[in-house]
């Protein structure tokens, strides 16, 4: 079943979201630093979305000379709350497993 021609690719993404508001706030309140990269809005609102990690990793393996791939994934690794666009929290770690044969 293994072979030597057979190929493993292994990856691990990291997305970095870096805070936002869903409101307008004035320039006067706005974060500090280069280009506002460092530190909070001096405003206290509910419609900020906090900074969000997002670590994935997951493999695909081929078979030679055959037409199946069998490849895995890990979302959300570190199992860290990540919301959408409107503050509505997203699911957590989740696990999922693709099975492919080329026609």
């Amino acid at each position: 079943m293994l072979n030597s021609g057979d190929k493993l690719q292994a990856y691990l993404h990291y997305n970095f979201t870096r805070e936002f508001y869903l409101e307008t706030i004035p320039q006067s309140l706005e974060p500090g630093g280069i280009l506002s990269l460092t530190g909070s809005a001096n405003i206290n609102s509910n419609l900020l979305i906090p900074n969000q990690h997002l670590l994935s990793a997951g493999f695909d393996y081929g078979f030679t000379g055959e037409r199946l791939h069998i490849g895995a994934e890990c979302r959300n690794l570190i199992d860290a709350d990540t919301y959408d666009y409107y503050r509505i929290q997203r699911p957590g770690r989740s696990f999922h497993l693709k099975l492919s044969y080329k026609l």
